[in-house]
This record gives C-alpha cells, sequence and structure tokens, in this order.
C-alpha cells in the first residue's frame, strides 16, 4: 500500500513538471522531447505499479512490449509527418498570366453587389 502511495505522489510531481512544460515556448523541440519523457514516465509507473505489470509472466509482459512498439512506430510516423508538412509547404501561389488582381483594399466588387449583400 505505501508503494502505491510513493507512486501516486510521483504521479502528481510528474504532472505538476508537466504543467510547467506546457508553458515553455510551443515550438521548442526543448518542450516536446521533455512532454514525451514525461509522459513514457507516467505510463511505466502505471503500468507496473497500478496494472502490475511488474508481477506478470513473461508473455504478459511481451504483449504490453508489442504494444508499446506498435505505438512508438505510429507515435514516429505522426511526427514524422507533422514536421515534415511545414518544410514541404508551397509557397503562395501566383494567380498566373492574364488574371488581374485587385489592389489591396480594393475587393473589385461592384456597389451594387455589396448592396444585394447587405453590407451598405
Amino acid at each position: 500500500m505505501r508503494s502505491l502511495i510513493l507512486v501516486w505522489a510521483a504521479l502528481l510531481a510528474l504532472l505538476m513538471l508537466s504543467a510547467g512544460v506546457s508553458l515553455m515556448q510551443p515550438s521548442s523541440s526543448l518542450s516536446e522531447v521533455s512532454g514525451l519523457a514525461i509522459a513514457l514516465a507516467k505510463t511505466l509507473l502505471v503500468l507496473f505499479f497500478f496494472m502490475e505489470l511488474r508481477l506478470e509472466r513473461w508473455a504478459m509482459r511481451a504483449v504490453a512490449a508489442a504494444a508499446a512498439l506498435m505505438f512508438l512506430i505510429l507515435l514516429g510516423g505522426t511526427l514524422q509527418d507533422y514536421h515534415s508538412r511545414a518544410a514541404n509547404a508551397a509557397p503562395a501561389a501566383s494567380p498566373g498570366p492574364g488574371v488581374t488582381v485587385p489592389p489591396p483594399g480594393k475587393t473589385g466588387r461592384r456597389r451594387e453587389d455589396l448592396r444585394m449583400a447587405g453590407f451598405e
């Protein structure tokens, strides 16, 4: 019972640390890595102490390890996709030859179009 209370206290401490990390710069890779490390620590505490995986046989541990490996593969693919989108974003396209664009501040709409739409 004492070990469960200590694990609970550790989970609360990790929760406060996680809240502190969330206040860091959102674009910082340090916040991403530390957030994932804290989540991994909390996950392992719950698995080994509250779910009592440390007392199970090797087959149950192997199933849990396979599930964790699959999760890490999916997480890695998701993070890779997320980070590659900003790097491969297409620049703002020009309208093309022969297309006129109204200058800034001019919408190109006629007054009667605006009046019909209820803007006048």
